[in-house]
């Protein structure tokens, strides 16, 4: 009779909880964007949040916390630690795992035993505090070995964290994050390495065929499951907007195939700098981790707006939440805003941006949290539609041997024949920057970032080198990334730029000669490292769309 009594008694509190078995072995939230961490205050709400809404992890890796990347070898000031001390025991209080991140790749000697006791010190003296798990990031750094000593000891990067990972393991329940994250780039040899290297115990990160893919069917996991033998995490990076900052994501997470958990162990969301509007976004994420068979996004997308503000305000949050719920490779309401080309309903953007400064003041603490988070949203878009309105956009066009001014100088390009000549003056502290020339063989207003058809033109003018090539972008890279500056595109090379074998460029005399694409009219477009160049104002978003150059009438 007491044994019947004790097992009714389980079965009644595992149904009062609530909570079904996840079908991933971990559902957590990564604080790992670009841009200024989360408040102390906002972390412990999202911590509780994370209790409520079905997350079993949070990690704590701001890209922008210098003591967790930068200034990795510093121990954090005491009255950070103390804020970590109240940090566990929140997430206790809410059945939150803690799992403490550093990122010391920018600048780590591998080979120095120093270096690496420090590492493991941080993470040891962070466990102690109560972060129950600890976590090595090593994405978004150098791809080869930097230091001298580092050169001479490792065969290659992998032998170095292999290295690393195996110095600073002892103690602590480990998770990594490699510098090949992504299935788009980088050296699959290396993800072999080093999996072979850590062994069975240690989970790896991933995040896809692409950096934040839109979708992640099964058949792309098995491909990485080849190559890994230990657990594998899912890196997700959505609702994260650290690439497209002039709009949150409010969104249901959207394309990602039920059957994951059956080669991936754990998720990790990775959420935006605007903690409160990420709430929304990552409750989906926590449904369908948690049944991901019968998971619906417009049905969660629904059910996450009354969870997080309740059904008193869930009528009025909806159409702002609905108007940037496109995901990232979308359009949305205000998409023609950014996008030259995009046709934009002006009636319902009128009445959205007039409609939410007149909503009355809420009540509920976490609601007001949730209005404030997206007010500097609403502000920016209501300003930059009304400069479009006092403005409108018009096709730019330079003709053939017009002088094209910008800060720091001016370029013209005349026609002469079957070939273009041109010609780029800068002064000051440019005059030694590198020169991007972009040649894209359409005049089309409504196209909106580069192709692999696009030519570009690299000029050194230190070394007096001159290339052309192309950028072989992936999906998310290609997607029409719409806050892009062009003084950013530097940056691609590395990843994507593929070189002509042959130039089809050449420099005589200062002028740079190529030759003449077969349409009449192109869209071209100079950047000087250091200086943006563009032909319409940098709030409006992609400037490759213009101008547009045509002959002489």
């Amino acid at each position: 009779m007491a044994r019947v009594l004790i097992i009714g008694i389980l079965v009644s509190i595992a149904a009062a909880c609530g909570r079904p078995s996840p079908a991933f072995r971990k559902i957590g939230v990564v604080e790992g964007y670009y841009g200024k961490p989360w408040t102390h205050e906002a972390r412990l709400d999202m911590v509780r949040f994370m209790g409520r809404a079905g997350f079993t992890h949070y990690i704590y890796a701001p890209k922008d916390d210098p003591y967790h990347r930068a200034r990795w070898r510093e121990p954090y000031p005491e009255p950070i630690l103390a804020q970590f001390r109240e940090l566990v025991a929140t997430a206790d209080s809410a059945g939150i795992t803690l799992v403490f991140a550093v990122s010391p790749g920018l600048n780590i000697v591998y080979s120095d035993s120093a270096d690496v006791g420090i590492l493991h010190r941080k993470l040891l003296d962070m466990r102690d505090i109560g972060f129950r798990e600890a976590a090595l990031f090593l994405d978004d750094v150098p791809d080869l070995l930097q230091h001298p000593a580092d050169k001479a000891r490792f065969a290659d990067l992998a032998a170095a964290h292999v290295h690393l990972v195996n110095a600073i393991r002892d103690g602590l329940d480990l998770m990594v994050c490699p510098t090949t994250y992504t299935s788009a780039w980088g050296d699959p040899r290396y993800v072999e390495a080093m999996s072979r290297g850590i062994g069975e115990e240690i989970p790896l990160f991933w995040t896809g065929r692409d950096v934040a893919p839109s979708s992640i069917p099964l058949s792309d996991v098995r491909h990485t499951r080849l190559r890994t033998r230990g657990p594998l995490y899912l890196w997700d990076n959505f609702p994260v907007n650290d690439f497209e900052t002039w709009r949150p994501l409010l969104g249901a997470l959207k394309g990602r195939d039920p059957k994951l958990p059956k080669m991936v162990d754990a998720i990790f969301a990775n959420p935006m700098e605007s903690v409160y509007l990420s709430m929304i976004p990552l409750r989906t994420v926590a449904r369908y981790a948690r049944n991901p068979h019968d998971y619906d996004p417009e049905e969660a997308l629904e059910e996450a707006i009354r969870f997080v503000l309740g059904e008193v305000y869930a009528d009025s949050v909806r159409p702002y939440v609905h108007a940037y719920a496109a995901a990232g490779w979308e359009d949305h309401l205000f998409t023609g805003i950014y996008a030259p080309g995009t046709p934009i309903d002006s009636n319902r953007v009128d009445s959205l941006l007039g409609s939410w400064r007149t909503l009355p003041a809420y009540a509920d603490p976490l609601a007001r949290r949730w209005m404030a988070d997206l007010a500097p949203y609403m502000v920016r878009t209501t300003a930059d539609w009304r400069s479009l309105a006092d403005s409108p956009r018009k096709t730019k066009t330079v003709t053939d041997g017009q002088m094209v001014r910008f800060p720091g100088g001016y370029w013209t390009v005349a026609s002469d024949g079957d070939s273009l000549s041109i010609r780029v003056k800068v002064v000051g502290t440019a005059t030694s920057a590198p020169i991007v020339i972009v040649l894209t063989p359409s005049s089309d207003p409504a196209r909106r970032w580069l192709t692999p058809q696009d030519l570009l033109i690299r000029y050194d003018p230190v070394s007096g080198t001159l290339e052309t090539g192309h950028l072989a972008l992936t999906e998310f890279s290609a997607r029409g990334i719409s806050d892009i500056r062009l003084n950013r595109i530097s940056s691609f090379f590395a990843t994507f730029w593929k070189p002509d074998a042959t130039p089809q460029a050449r420099m005589t005399a200062g002028v740079i000669r190529i030759g003449k694409p077969e349409s009449d009219r192109f869209r071209l477009n100079v950047m000087v490292s250091g200086q943006y160049q563009a032909a319409e104002p940098g709030m409006f978003g992609n400037p490759w769309t213009y101008p547009i150059w045509e002959p002489k009438p």
